[in-house]
């Protein structure tokens, strides 16, 4: 925005200053095909992330935000450049620790050197090639996925990469089928800190396959490697006599809560990466509600329980053990 004569992306007001925080999503053209910011921005609103911003304009800065999802398309009408100020605050943002994803057909080639933050050696400028089998790598947050196809219209600038191996947090993360490395994973914390995933292809256009071969999935594995959970208040009560037990629980949840009269009630459950394991809207009579979950099947590990009604809700975080 521009206020006064300066160009800024700090939104000013008198007396009020609001600082870059939170999850920040760009892409360079809305709507568009081989670009993937609408997608990711409506997934992270739909799973509860706090501070979720969305823009088409790159800003000055990355500092401050928890984590950065960049999409610049493909070479071509629907591209967009990755210029010079972009570089930089690409490169000062991952060096200082940052959490980065990036994905264009030819925006790890622009990085050029640079490129070692995001644990690249190299970049083959690629050439036209369409989605036939995408493969996730042994040892990767995306270790056991597959894609098979993509309505990605414009592919005929793929970007190859090759990691550096003399960076041990650096792994390939999805191979093409006679192709090559199309997507890199880095976790920098020998190095600065830096965690990065960068990817020629555009995660919105890969077609769903069945099992954890979604773009859901991979976006959640791409969250729960950046440390990013779901946004939810660690704990909080507007809802009278909220609580659950036992707590750690085995197998059996019980939910209680109070309602002064009948009430259309939500209940929802997270697990610690902001997936949505359960959710239940009913209406309740007036009075005291106990209700009980069989939880023997989940994951052991932290989970957030919400719960709401008209304009009142709780939060309240439960664990669970084997």
């Amino acid at each position: 925005m521009v206020y006064g004569d300066q160009d800024t992306d700090t939104l000013v007001k008198k007396d009020l200053i609001v600082v870059r925080e939170g999850i920040l999503v760009y892409e360079g053209k809305e709507h568009e095909n081989g670009y993937s910011g609408t997608f990711i921005r409506d997934y992270l609103e739909d799973n509860w992330y706090d501070n979720v911003g969305y823009t088409n304009r790159f800003p000055a800065s990355l500092e401050g935000y928890n984590a950065v999802f960049l999409s610049f398309g493909n070479t071509g009408l629907r591209s967009t450049v990755l210029t010079d100020e972009m570089k930089n605050a690409v490169f000062s943002y991952t060096f200082d620790g940052g959490r980065i994803y990036l994905e264009g057909g030819d925006a790890m080639n622009s990085l050029g050197p640079d490129g070692w933050v995001f644990g690249l050696q190299s970049v083959d400028d690629g050439e036209r090639n369409e989605i036939v089998d995408l493969a996730g790598q042994d040892g990767a947050i995306t270790q056991g996925m597959q894609f098979q196809a993509s309505s990605q219209l414009s592919v005929r600038s793929i970007d190859r990469y090759s990691r550096n191996e003399d960076l041990p947090g650096a792994k390939a993360a999805f191979q093409e089928s006679d192709y090559g490395t199309v997507a890199v994973e880095f976790d920098g914390v020998s190095i600065n800190g830096q965690k990065t995933f960068c990817m020629s292809y555009a995660l919105a256009d890969l077609q769903d396959g069945d099992g954890i071969n979604t773009r859901d999935e991979l976006l959640k594995r791409i969250l729960y490697f950046f440390n990013v959970t779901v946004g939810v208040e660690e704990q909080t009560i507007e809802i009278s006599g909220l609580k659950v037990y036992p707590n750690p629980v085995a197998d059996r949840l019980t939910l209680e809560f109070s309602l002064q009269e009948k009430s259309t009630v939500v209940i929802e459950m997270f697990d610690l990466s902001g997936r949505k394991v359960l959710e239940l809207n009913r209406v309740f009579p007036d009075g005291i509600q106990r209700i009980n979950f069989n939880v023997s099947d989940y994951l052991s590990g932290l989970y957030y329980i919400r719960v709401r009604t008209g304009e009142k809700s709780g939060t309240m975080k439960w664990v669970k053990v084997n």
